[in-house]
């Protein structure tokens, strides 16, 4: 281990890794967020989707559950496209940021440290 690294207490180090791993982690995701194109719907295959001919219909083949996985199914795609993504990747960079943190404050330091 290097010298620098070695004067380093271990609060610090626990600091500076959470630290670097927000940074990474927004960059990528800010990247993402500028990047984003805006989705290309067609308004009236959106209508047809969501009509309340279509909801009823899939609701008397699968019940309610079925309209309300339906509804779940849709939103849970759209955290993997666009802007979405580039919110959910931010979140998780914050909770990977915080559990790591957390984990080194609980583990105790090994003998080489």
């Amino acid at each position: 281990m290097r010298a620098w690294v070695k004067t380093l207490s271990q609060r610090s180090r626990r600091r500076i890794v959470a630290g670097a791993l927000l940074a990474f982690g927004w960059a990528i995701a800010l990247a993402v967020w500028l990047t984003a194109l805006p989705p290309l719907e067609d308004p009236e295959a959106y209508d047809v989707e969501h009509s309340k001919r279509t909801l009823r219909e899939l609701e008397s083949i699968g019940g309610k559950s079925a309209v309300l996985a339906n509804e779940i199914e849709e939103w849970f795609t759209g955290l993997w496209h666009g802007r979405g993504l580039a919110y959910t990747l931010a979140f998780l960079t914050l909770a990977i940021a915080l559990g790591y943190y957390h984990w080194e404050r609980i583990v105790p330091p090994s003998r080489d440290d």
